[in-house]
């Protein structure tokens, strides 16, 4: 009887564990239609294009964002999130706050794949302090990557042309033979 009790509880394990469903972000995968997308989220979009993009304001480790899926051929292709409501005028700690949803990046998705950080103004760069200073003034641009199996995740810090800093989120579905490892970190956010 406990040799039974035993068999059973093994099968009912291993079939547990290969009838888990694997998402690319959240309850979504690539490819899939703006309908099932649509349908994955628990918030109502607060803008959608039938096909093209679904966007929402959202929540992600517990800071606001906007949160963007996008479509190519009605399939879903890119996922973008922004984290541009996180610096009150009298704070400037982007650099902090990068390093921060780094860290819970890595925590989730593990060390990161590249990273890459660009200095287009030399004199801030040997000068640690003014990391936010050279940000705030697009003197730096810094970004991370990790490649997973079918996805590839880059962080990265923008400024827009009126000078408002936002930390950004790229995810990719990782097609061989279309970019070369190296063009990853490259390629624009």
């Amino acid at each position: 009887m406990k040799k039974a009790i035993i068999l059973l509880l093994l099968i009912f394990s291993a079939v547990t564990l290969f009838s888990e469903e694997q998402y690319d972000f959240r309850k979504v995968k690539w490819g899939m239609s703006f309908e099932e997308v649509l349908k994955s989220e628990n918030i109502n979009p607060k803008s959608s294009m039938k096909d093209e993009y679904i966007s929402y304001n959202d929540s992600i480790f517990f800071k606001d964002c906007n949160l963007n899926y996008y479509f190519f051929e009605g399939k879903l292709s890119r996922i973008f999130i922004s984290f541009g409501d996180l610096f009150p005028l009298e704070k400037n700690n982007y650099f902090e706050e990068y390093n921060e949803i780094k860290k819970l990046y890595e925590k989730r998705y593990g060390k990161v794949s590249k990273s890459q950080t660009i200095w287009y103004n030399k004199k801030f760069k040997n000068n640690p302090d003014r990391i936010n200073e050279a940000i705030s003034k697009n003197h730096v641009n810094i970004g991370d990557a990790w490649i997973l199996e079918k996805t590839v995740i880059s962080l990265g810090i923008v400024v827009n042309d009126s000078g408002k800093v936002s930390i950004v989120v790229l995810y990719k579905e990782k097609i061989e033979g279309t970019m070369s490892e190296k063009d990853y970190l490259s390629d624009k956010i």
